[in-house]
């Protein structure tokens, strides 16, 4: 694997198992009001038909609306699929240097510590993540190298 291979993983890596990625969280609401529901033009949440059953109740009793516990159930099926419990994006690369993150962070917790900010939170700064560490420049850019050459050494293995 080159280093800019390698360089290209590690960043995946970051995406698939950090923090303060935005820009990969689908802008989804359970609630189908989402940030995009204006620019795409789907309905607003008041204007969305109610599934609490209210127009079936209402036909039951008579016009008038009847409570809820007075209601027998409506037989259906599940037809939501099951989200996957792996992620897609994820392949034995990333695997593997996430088990060589861990492996790391056994031997040194600051050059473990130091990648991990560095790849995982792309939602901090780069100016901040020396600080969150408690590092100088410095020592936050020596111990990003020697991390990344620890885990370069276990994924070529």
């Amino acid at each position: 694997m080159t280093t800019d291979h390698f360089e290209d993983a590690l960043i995946a890596w970051g995406r698939v198992y950090g923090k303060g990625r935005s820009d990969l969280i689908d802008d989804l609401s359970p609630t189908g009001n989402s940030t995009l529901a204006r620019i795409t033009g789907r309905p607003k949440k008041d204007d969305v038909v109610r599934r609490d059953g209210s127009s079936r109740r209402r036909a039951m009793g008579g016009g008038r609306l009847v409570p809820m516990w007075a209601c027998d159930p409506i037989p259906g099926t599940e037809t939501r699929t099951p989200r996957p419990q792996y992620d897609p994006r994820e392949t034995p690369v990333l695997a593997r240097i996430e088990r060589g993150w861990v492996e790391l962070r056994r031997v040194s917790h600051a050059h473990a510590d130091a990648v991990f900010v560095h790849y995982h939170r792309r939602d901090v700064d780069r100016d901040r993540r020396p600080k969150l560490l408690g590092m100088s420049v410095r020592q936050y850019r020596e111990s990003v190298r020697e991390g990344r050459r620890y885990l370069a050494a276990y994924v070529g293995d």
